[in-house]
């Protein structure tokens, strides 16, 4: 079929990919012109986080608390998206203190721990080492993908972190010691949500 340039100023004839490579820029894209949904599987849509700079501290409540700053809502720009979360602690015990465990919360479900164990231990998606030395933090790691949850386009999903002190002190950011000298660190710490084509 011959290619015909109508008076209008449109074209007919033009199969897809006729034109040579390099032919359509980025520049010459409409706005809204490549969907979410538009592209391949694995694509990051988009990255929000909760960063935390300021320190927090807990007694044993033997229960699971909410971090503050430590939380993120994202709104889903794609349909059945899935959401990689990573999690960076920094963490202090008292001299009295134990292993403190946080875990991954989807709006007041609990996502991406580990199964149920023996006795009385504590499922969670991770934790950080014991340390008995309250002049120290120490740094805990987490990540989870959270495949396919079920959400509306349009509306939104917050995730957050929790901890869970089982003796003593714990705290974010900072040491339990109150020494001011230079090797008491104050840190940060943070979660990242990222909305994952699928």
């Amino acid at each position: 079929m011959a290619i015909t340039i109508n008076g209008s100023g449109s074209i007919t004839g033009l199969t897809a990919g006729g034109l040579p490579d390099g032919s359509v820029t980025a520049a010459d894209l409409a706005s809204g012109a490549i969907t979410a949904g538009a592209l391949p599987n694995g694509s990051i849509l988009q990255v929000q986080q909760g960063f935390k700079t300021n320190s927090y501290s807990s007694t044993s409540t033997t229960t699971w608390l909410d971090v503050p700053d430590l939380s993120v809502t994202i709104t889903p720009v794609a349909a059945d998206s899935n959401f990689l979360l990573t999690a960076n602690i920094h963490s202090g015990m008292s001299t009295t203190g134990d292993i403190q465990g946080f875990r991954f919360v989807r709006g007041s479900t609990v996502i991406g721990v580990g199964t149920t164990g023996t006795g009385n231990q504590t499922n969670a998606s991770f934790s950080t080492d014991s340390v008995a030395n309250p002049s120290r933090t120490v740094n805990g790691f987490g990540c989870f993908l959270d495949e396919d949850p079920a959400y509306t386009l349009g509306n939104s999903l917050t995730y957050k972190l929790q901890m869970f002190v089982w003796s003593g002190t714990g705290s974010i950011n900072q040491p339990n010691d109150t020494v001011n000298d230079f090797y008491i660190y104050r840190t940060t710490s943070s979660i990242t949500v990222m909305e994952v084509a699928a």
